[in-house]
């Protein structure tokens, strides 16, 4: 408790050493300076939906929805009316529905410039296209260095796990490269034709491994437990990716959404039609034995 601090002394032997606390400061500054004027800056995008719950119909009217109950009464469908908030979150983020955003936007396509953090977006010059078929069989990624020259094209392919290693060469573009099953188009896009030497990176990879890695990026969330609004946040270094991504695994879920209520309805009415036509099947045979007894026993209207 007598102790007394110098506060002079500590100063003094600070000074003494600062030489070394100017190399921490630069050491630490200066890569903190290069990261926020080199690294991308990074964007936050925010859509929001909500859900339409199916309302249940009312007794004076024979709609979709007495229908549908008609059905579940015959043990047919399932009955509904509320939402399961889970089980859209987990479609909206399922793999499927982010492999049809993927290849909606061509994201399975990367382009960047050599010595680049940043990945192209509709401003590449060069576009690199596959077929169904090379899209659903590809099972690693294919790395692509292409350098453009008057007088030719030069093509890098490299794969890890096909093993790919190769040089190719070609006159002009469009150019399809081959390489065992697969087969890809390059061709200029933009204004790539007008370009007189440059060189581009690309990079195709499968549906599912990006779906994968987008799968932990894009959040769905509800805002309230009484709430039928789903949110779904992404980050992304390009704004206009950015929105597009939200906007298309949106529209994509409205579709799938709409085609799997008219599979329903156009079974409803199926089932519908068929019990109609069954009853009325029933009527005139109904009708016709009526007539057999009028005319068996000589009776007449009167």
């Amino acid at each position: 408790d007598k102790e007394t601090v110098s506060l002079k002394s500590i100063i003094v032997s600070y000074l003494h050493r600062w030489k070394l606390f100017l190399a921490v400061f630069l050491i630490s500054f200066i890569p903190a300076i290069l990261y926020l004027t080199i690294f991308p800056r990074t964007y936050e995008f925010m859509a929001s939906i909500q859900l339409q719950e199916e309302k249940e119909s009312s007794m004076a009217s024979f709609g979709l929805g007495e229908a549908a109950g008609l059905m579940k009464s015959f043990g047919i469908g399932s009955g509904g009316g509320s939402i399961k908030i889970d089980d859209e979150i987990s479609i909206l983020t399922s793999n499927r529905m982010l492999r049809l955003m993927i290849y909606y936007l061509g994201l399975h396509v990367s382009y960047s410039k050599p010595y680049s953090l940043y990945k192209m977006y509709h401003d590449a010059p060069l576009k690199l296209t596959a077929d169904s078929a090379t899209l659903a069989n590809l099972n690693d990624k294919y790395h692509f260095t292409v350098s453009v020259s008057p007088d030719k094209i030069k093509v890098k392919v490299k794969s890890g796990l096909d093993g790919y290693n190769e040089t190719l060469t070609y006159p002009s573009l469009p150019a399809t490269i081959k390489l065992g099953p697969n087969e890809f188009r390059l061709d200029y896009d933009n204004d790539g034709a007008s370009l007189k030497n440059f060189k581009l990176k690309i990079t195709c990879s499968p549906l599912s491994w990006l779906a994968e890695e987008l799968g932990g990026d894009i959040q769905v969330e509800d805002i309230s437990t009484s709430s039928n609004v789903l949110e779904l946040t992404c980050s992304d270094h390009s704004r206009e990716r950015g929105k597009d991504m939200l906007n298309t695994l949106i529209y994509e879920y409205n579709k799938d959404v709409g085609e799997f209520k008219r599979i329903q309805d156009s079974k409803t009415m199926e089932f519908v039609d068929g019990r109609i036509a069954k009853v009325i099947d029933d009527l005139n045979l109904v009708e016709l034995d009526i007539q057999a007894y009028k005319t068996k026993n000589d009776m007449t209207l009167l």
